[in-house]
Formats: structure tokens, sequence, C-alpha cells
């Protein structure tokens, strides 16, 4: 590397003030725009730093491509031709490193093995977390451990993150860090805005922009879109273009991934996420960004991980961005509004995934209590373990078993390291078969999407009748297994299984039983999935389900038809099998079952007699207290009773409390007392009601009755009060029974006056008041002329308050 292009890149003013912090201090956090150089330069200033001592700096890199990326242009930068003298590079597939490797660029989950294996971390001076800002759950872990052996075996190590879009800030304070910051870009950008929705984009928009922009720029176009599929579509879209079109994501082998990275041609290059950072595309000086991308999520309800498509956020766009100004002044066309408001950041992936890799690493090394940057969310880390403790992975105590010791060094997720494991317990042939089954199912390629149960792929790869890059990645991760398998020993470690017992094994939570409907399942772990339409296993009577993807209810891709005979052999100590009451809803009462269950799924269930010596009541007030609530048979006058201790207690007054909401939390007390000998809903009636209503009110009934009775009497007969009117009790009648009176009955001690409707012969309301003595003196004589020649054969006295009651009402007493 010259030092003409050192000098050029904003990064190189602040190197002398970076190495100067990390010569003083354990930890930095380097601050600089995409472009700015970082990736490409700040491990090589630190070669020569008197705390390195000749020994290695590591740099982390996200993604399999970035580090490859990153390996070659650092030792481009050295003047060597080939990756693996002073740089090297380490990933799961790779390993060029050589005595005098000084730089070693690895993927994030290459350091949590290395960390397990040797903590000390003895011949490494400095680890840099590059691209920090994606804060995948593999960077958090190691950052962890790192801090860990800091604070206890390796006070020297140096640790240094670097991002473009973090709050350098924050996190220098949040890890006691020193913080640099890198002000501007290499190179200017413009930025231009052209609203569209993804679908305008596939169809349409993108070719108009490729073709507007092929015939104004001179360089090649990156575009990023969210995932294969749409890459794909884009692809056919673009079809007799100006430009050569070229895809870029991460199921792509290393050299169709480098045909599109270091083409000297112009050309367009169709992106996912996978573009966003540590690289430098050749030649590219416009992207455009759809803004949309892809990530996964874990759905506790359906306990697994499925990828969600969604907005980026602001940090994300300025990333792909910066992809346009690194070698150039660069354009940026974004296909949203330029008001729509985007969220800052991605959440890490710590609160967004599956934690059941991080709960095997800390049960690894020996301590979850971490200094986490965000601690994991406690309730998904619960459900994490639990899984595992199904897998026999852990223990109670949430330590590793034999089983989680051998397959915890091994780089796959806890399910496939378990069928890995088990495939020692079988026979040769069937060992080929899960061998080939987890390569092909963590394949970097994409898997058919037709559907094809696990034995049809296994077949289809075993005839090559699958697409040939997908092939070969099976095949070189197949040998990467058998590795794995031929460093432990070689004595089956359980008692032998078949794949069906491998499988259920692997995916205890994941048998699935029909559940009333063709191709829909429920799962033995809770939630459940459907079979996309037509699908040959939509009749099997069970499946143990290997991959699901969707929402709660999931579609389910790979499953394994198997028998209810085939199933009980096989988790014969899992099932249990025990009686219950139920309460049945649609025949309103409590029943006796035997059932057997294996998780949420119920295998078998019959009817049992229900004598009289079976104590059904916490069943029946259980269900009473949830759903059935509504089926209480409360009479009108229960109603009324209920409504009038409510608007005493309103009023101040120290009554038990008799709304819903009270008496379904403490319903056994004051109902319990009166099931005895009840057998469901039919069993129960108002006058049972009235009785437990009574004992819940005790002595206070008589109180209830004198403050607020449930009639009162009107020129010698008694009228039924409505207390289930909002404020006040409401009292209709015929106008005719208030003759003679100057003012209506009040209640409470006088406190509450009754709301009066008063009728007129047809029985609707001609006034609502509660002050009769004003309604007489002032609308009276308006409503009198009103009703007179509207009902003229009635009596309407001049002055109702000195009348007299008419003749007909005044018999209705006797």
């Amino acid at each position: 590397m010259t030092p003409d292009s050192v000098m050029r890149l904003p990064v190189y003013s602040v190197l002398p003030t970076l190495c100067a912090v990390l010569e003083n201090h354990p930890r930095a956090v380097l601050q600089a725009a995409p472009g700015a150089g970082k990736t490409s330069t700040v491990p090589l200033a630190l070669l020569d730093a008197p705390w390195v001592q000749g020994r290695q700096i590591w740099m982390l890199e996200p993604r399999r491509l970035a580090a490859q990326t990153a390996a070659r242009r650092l030792a481009a930068n050295l003047n060597e031709t080939r990756v693996g003298e002073t740089v090297g590079l380490v990933t799961r597939e790779h390993r060029l490193i050589s005595p005098q490797t000084r730089i070693v660029v690895l993927t994030e989950g290459v350091l949590t093995q290395r960390l397990q294996r040797e903590p000390e971390l003895t011949q490494v001076a400095a680890v840099i977390f590059d691209e920090f800002h994606e804060r995948s759950l593999q960077a958090d872990l190691g950052l962890a451990l790192c801090r860990d052996v800091q604070s206890s075996l390796r006070p020297d190590l140096r640790l240094l993150l670097m991002s473009a879009t973090l709050d350098g800030e924050g996190l220098a304070q949040q890890i006691d860090a020193r913080m640099v910051a890198c002000p501007g870009r290499q190179y200017p950008l413009s930025i231009a805005y052209r609203a569209a929705t993804l679908e305008q984009v596939l169809e349409s928009k993108l070719r108009q922009l490729v073709r507007e922009i092929a015939q104004k720029s001179g360089g090649s176009v990156l575009v990023f879109l969210p995932g294969e599929a749409e890459i794909r579509q884009a692809m056919r879209a673009l079809e007799g273009s100006l430009l050569p079109v070229y895809p870029l994501f991460a199921r792509l082998t290393a050299q169709e991934q480098q045909q599109a990275l270091d083409s000297e041609e112009r050309r367009v290059i169709l992106a996912t996420a996978v573009a966003e950072t540590s690289l430098t595309i050749q030649g590219v000086d416009t992207v455009i960004d759809a803004g949309w991308a892809r990530y996964p999520e874990f759905d506790p309800v359906a306990g697994y991980s499925r990828l969600v498509t969604r907005r980026v956020t602001r940090a994300q766009a300025d990333q792909r961005a910066g992809r346009a100004g690194r070698t150039g002044p660069g354009q940026v066309w974004r296909l949203w509004n330029a008001e729509e408001l985007l969220a800052e950041e991605l959440a890490p992936e710590i609160e967004r995934v599956d934690l059941g890799r991080l709960v095997l690493e800390t049960a690894r090394w020996g301590s979850a209590d971490l200094p986490w940057l965000e601690p994991p969310h406690a309730g998904r880390w619960s459900q994490a373990r639990e899984l595992l403790e199904q897998l026999a992975v852990l223990d109670a105590r949430g330590a590793l078993t034999a089983r989680g010791r051998v397959m915890a060094g091994w780089p796959l997720e806890p399910r496939w390291g378990v069928l890995m494991y088990l495939a020692r317990a079988t026979d040769a042939q069937t060992r080929r078969r899960i061998v080939d089954l987890v390569s092909l199912l963590s394949a970097d390629q994409p898997l058919p999407r037709e559907p094809v149960d696990i034995d049809s792929l296994c077949d289809r790869l075993a005839q090559r009748a699958l697409p040939g890059p997908l092939v070969r990645d099976v095949e070189r991760r197949a040998k990467r297994l058998e590795r794995l398998l031929g460093d432990v020993p070689a004595a089956a470690p359980e008692t032998p299984v078949d794949l069906i017992g491998a499988l259920l094994g692997a995916f205890p939570d994941r048998i699935a039983q029909q559940r009333g409907g063709r191709g829909r399942f429920r799962f033995s772990g809770g939630g459940g999935g459907r079979l996309p339409e037509p699908h040959p296993l939509a009749d099997a009577e069970y499946l143990v389900v290997l991959d699901v993807d969707g929402g709660r209810e999931g579609v389910i891709r790979r499953a394994l038809p198997l028998s209810e005979e085939q199933l009980r052999q096989r988790v014969a100590d899992r099932i249990n099998t025990q009686e219950q009451l139920l309460f049945d809803p649609q025949r309103e009462k409590v029943v006796r079952t035997q059932q057997s269950r294996l998780g949420s799924l119920v295998l078998e269930e019959r009817s049992l007699p229900l004598d009289q010596s079976v104590d059904i009541t916490p069943v029946l007030l259980a269900a009473l207290q949830g759903s059935m609530w509504n089926a209480l048979p409360w009479s009108e006058a229960l109603r009324q009773l209920r409504a009038r201790v409510a608007l005493l207690r309103a009023a101040g007054h120290a009554l038990p409390d008799c709304g819903d909401e009270a008496l379904r939390a403490d319903i056994e007390h004051w109902l319990a007392p009166f099931l005895v000998g009840v057998r469901g809903l039919g069993d129960l009636n108002a006058a049972l009601l009235a009785q437990a209503l009574d004992y819940r009110l005790g002595g206070a009934r008589r109180e209830v009755e004198r403050l607020a009775p449930a009639s009162v009497e009107l020129n010698g007969k008694r009228h039924v009060l409505d207390y289930t009117a909002d404020n006040a009790p409401v009292l209709a009648a015929p106008v005719q029974w208030f003759y003679g009176l100057d003012a209506g009955p009040c209640i409470n001690n006088g406190q509450h006056p009754v709301c009066l409707h008063l009728l007129n012969p047809a029985r609707r309301p001609l006034a609502v008041t509660r002050d009769l003595h004003s309604f007489w003196n002032n609308a009276w004589r308006e409503v009198r002329g009103q009703m007179r020649s509207r009902y003229p054969k009635h009596d309407w006295p001049e002055h109702p308050a000195q009348a007299a009651l008419p003749e007909r009402f005044a018999r209705q007493r006797e």
C-alpha cells in the first residue's frame, strides 16, 4: 500500500490518535463513515504497535464474503499476491494461514470456537470487531467472552469496535472504552428519492431506472433487494437491458460471488444485505436501494425463527448508500418517499432470534453471567434452555451432558448437532442419510421449493437429481460433517436408533399430529403448521417436522411421515397417560377422561364414568370464571340487586363488591359453598345464585334494602325501580300516578332523587326529570296542552300537584 493511497483515505487522519488510545487503554471504539478505509487500513496500522510484540491481530467480519474480501484487500495493500502470508483467513470453510501470518480475518462464529478452546488467546494482541453495528448474536457473544477474558485472564488484550452507523459515544461509555471519530467520507454522494412499491420495482420501475442510469452514468450499478427470490425475479425483468446483470447473495458459490465483485466490465449487481458492509465492489458509482431487507426473527409461540421482510432502518440505508462512494463520487436512488420516517437502527439479534446456540455456548463457557451489552430476554432464554434440556444437551442444572460436551464444539445449531450425535448410534446407511440430510438443510444453496418429503429429497440427492451448485455444496458439507464424527469415539453413544428415532430425538417438539383438516397439523411443543397444497403428505397421521416457515401457523417445508405405532415404539417413555376432569362447553358439564399425551398432542382419549365421589367443583369454578361466566342464570331481580349494591358503593357505603370483575376473581368464596351436587350448568338456577349473593352480602343485605329499595310507593301502589341505568335509579310510570305529589321519591336517606320517566297513555316518556316540583311549575303547562289535544278522554289537571288520582288508577291499588 503506497503512502499516497493511505493519505487519501479519511481514516488516515485519525490513525495516530487510534494507535495512541490503544497504547494506553485496552478498549476503543472507532466510528467512521462507509468507505473511510477502516477495514483495509486499521489492522495494518496496528501491526507495529509496541504492545503487539509479534502477536497476531484478529479482525472479525459478520459474513464469509466480507471476510474473504477484506483478507484479499489487506494482502493486496501489502503487495502480497495471495491470502495466507502476512494476512490470513479463517472461516468455517477456509483456513489460509502460515507461520508468518500476523493479521487473521475471521468470521464471528470462528472466534467463539477459538475462545472456547483457548480462552487466554495467548498469541493474540488485539481483536477487532468490524462492522459491529450489525450486532449479530455471535458478535455480541464474542465481545462478552472477550471482555470476560480481559477482566480475568488477559488485561493486556486490546478490543477495538469499528462501525459506521452505531452510536459510538454510547457504546464507548457502555464498555468503558475510548471513542475515536473519523469525520467525513472520501467521495461525495448525491441522494435522490423515487417512491415505488416493491412490486412496482420488480415489475417495471427497476428496468426503467437502470436504463436511465446506463445512458447517463459511466459506472456499474448496485441494486439492493430483500432476498434471493426478488433477485431472481429482477434478473428476469432486466433480461436484454443495456448492461450485464450479476446476482450477489449468500447462497452463491464463492466463485460466483467473486465474479460479481471483481468483474471489470460495466454491470448491474443485484444484491441482498450481504453487500451492505465491508465490501468495495469494483466500478460501482450508483446504488439503487429498494428499501427492504429480510431478517431472522424468533416466534416464541411457534418456537422457531422465521424470515420477515421489513423496511430498512436509517443506519442500513446509510450503509447501502456508502457502497456508491468508495472509489469515486457516487449517486444513490432510494425508492421510497423522502418524508418517510425510518427506524434509526435494527434491534440486535440477541433481541430477535432463537437463543438456543447462545445458551449452549454459555453452558460450555461455564457461566451465563457475562458482561452483555443487552442481557438476553429472560423468557426466551428460559424457552431455549428448556428445549436444550429436552434435547438432552443440558441437564436440569443447566450444565452440559455427555451429549452436550461432544456436540458443543461442532459449528452446528443444537438440533443439527443432536441429529449428528445420534447418527453415531445408527447403521452405516442411516448415518449417511443423516449426514446428507443435515448437509442439505444447512446448505447455502436454495432447496427445491416444490413439496417433497425428506426421504424424497435425500433420494434425489443420491441420484444427483438436484441443481449442480446445491449438490456440490452438500457434498462439501457432508465431508466436513464426516470429519466431525471421526473426531469423537466410534462407539455408539446411546441405544441404537433408526432414522425416525434420530429425527424424533432432534425434534421432540416438532412431532405433528393431523388436527381435523387435511394438511393441517398441531405440534407437540405447541403451535401448528400446514402443508402447502397439494402435498403427498397431506393425509399423514403424524409427521416429524424439520423445516417450517411463516407465521403462527407456519408452512411445513420438510417432514417425514410416521404412523402412531412407529411413534409409540420410539417415544414410549415420553407418553404420559393420566385421568383428568374437563369442562365440556358443548355439553355444558364436567366430564372425566383418560388421555395419553405427548406434549400438547392427545394420542388417545376415552371417557370415564363420573360418580358423586369425584369433586368437580374446581373445574366447574374455573369454567365459570373463564369463558362460561355469561352463562350464569342471573334473574332480573338479581341483576337489579347487584346494581343497587354498585350504586351504594359509588356513594361511599362499605359494601361487598358484586360487580363482574370482583365476583369472577372471588368465585371460590361466594359460589363454591353452594355447588354441592352441581354437575353442570343445567343444575344452576336463579334461586341458587340468590343464596350465594345473600351469603356474599351477609348482614349488609338489610342495609341495601333500606337504602336502595327495589320499589317505592306512589299514591298507595308500589312501583319497581330500575337500577341498571347510569347514575340514578329510574322509575317509569304513567304521569297520572304522580298527581297529588309535589316531589318524587328519593333513596339513600334522601341523597339520590329517583329519575322519573313520566309516561303518556301510549307508555312513551313525555318527560324525564329528577325534580317533579320544577316540572309541574314550568314544563307542565306546555305538556298539558299537547296531551289534552292528543288524549282528550284523559284527565289533564291544571295543577297536578293538588289533583286527585284518577279513578281508574285508584282502582288499580285495590
